[in-house]
């Protein structure tokens, strides 16, 4: 009974056996459809011990987001909370790594050397999780001691406490913002909209936190949306247009590096989940627009792409993703096979006039 007493909510959906299966922050299996849209597996999604329990996210893409947000998530959808963030012993939440603000005191515009990270000297914070934003405990390079941000008493320290809870908000705008929160606006169109949230995130957070890298993906799927349909748009030979295929070389550029630093960040969480759970979809579409190009460079690029995620494909999605991957990954083999072809029948043709 306790099986349908934890799930008998609005919008749950009670399963015989995968309503057993507890929430992790960490997970070490997920769920997959399964060959029919009735049907869904329980798949391992790392090396699992006899004995060790098994656990699923019940939050989807925000499993890669901070302990607060999760909690939220969890609060309003599954009616429960996580006493502390198992996956980094309830000590440091690394999706909410932030530039010390005792350091680097955030302002309201972009401040380059954090925003791109070059600066070596940067100094990035880990708050304590479950605290209040005003107070989470703040490391400094300056002292090994732990400085605790106050909003009372000395005036850097109210400035101090209120970058902590400035960040706090700007996590609660992107939030919502991802989540639907978009309207339109008689002055700004959506892009631009996007791109002061991405500025908001990357001038308060930082480049480390995760509404950075979230919104740069918001962008980023919009991009390669609008690149597909461009490169449709100029026909078999996109090379032809010089200028077009100059500002869809900037927009790929800017694409691939925001899905790289994605990866980036997924990879210091330290999960047992291979980042390709997140970071699939937007891959494949990187990888869809280098082989639209029609070069083999830039089919061979979308080659070394795919490879990051193929391992994940062929273990959880269905077969005919399997082939797309496949299809995408291999594209450079094809067209460089056909060129080949075709250099060797315009020589055949050529020794023929030759010889007549």
């Amino acid at each position: 009974m306790l099986v349908y007493s934890c799930n008998s909510f609005e919008g749950g959906r009670i399963y015989r056996n995968l309503s057993r299966v507890n929430h992790s922050c960490n997970p070490n299996a997920v769920v997959v459809q399964g060959e029919n849209e009735d049907e869904s597996l329980l798949k391992a999604a790392c090396e699992i011990r006899p004995g060790d329990e098994l656990s699923i996210s019940y939050i989807g893409k925000y499993l890669f987001a901070s302990f607060p947000i999760r909690q939220q998530l969890l609060s309003e959808h599954k009616h429960f909370t996580t006493s502390s963030d198992e996956r980094n012993n309830g000590n440091k939440d690394m999706a909410a790594r932030i530039p010390c603000p005792i350091e680097h005191p955030r302002g309201r515009f972009l401040d380059e050397d954090v925003a791109y990270e070059e600066d070596l000297d940067v100094t990035y914070a880990i708050p304590s999780n479950g605290m209040a934003p005003e107070n989470r405990p703040l490391h400094t390079p300056r002292s090994n001691d732990l400085i605790r941000v106050v909003t009372e008493g000395v005036t850097s320290k109210k400035k101090q406490g209120q970058t902590i809870v400035n960040m706090a908000s700007v996590e609660s705008k992107v939030f919502d913002r991802l989540e639907g929160g978009k309207k339109p606006s008689k002055d700004l169109d959506e892009a631009e909209i996007d791109g002061q949230f991405l500025q908001l995130a990357s001038s308060i957070c930082g480049a480390q936190h995760w509404t950075t890298h979230f919104m740069t993906l918001d962008m980023v799927e919009e991009t390669l949306t609008a690149l597909n349909e461009t490169l449709m748009r100029l026909g078999q030979d996109p090379q032809k247009d010089e200028e077009s295929m100059e500002e869809i070389f900037v927009n790929i550029a800017e694409a691939a590096d925001g899905i790289e630093r994605a990866y980036t960040f997924a990879n210091n969480l330290n999960l047992k989940l291979d980042p390709a759970h997140w970071l699939f979809d937007y891959t494949l579409a990187l990888a869809r627009v280098l082989v639209g190009l029609g070069d083999v460079k830039s089919q061979k690029y979308a080659s070394e792409w795919i490879h990051r995620v193929d391992k994940y494909a062929a273990r959880f999605e269905n077969e005919g993703m399997q082939k797309v991957v496949v299809a995408l990954r291999d594209a450079w083999k094809r067209d460089g096979s056909d060129s080949k072809r075709k250099a060797e029948t315009k020589s055949d043709d050529n020794k023929k006039l030759k010889s007549g």
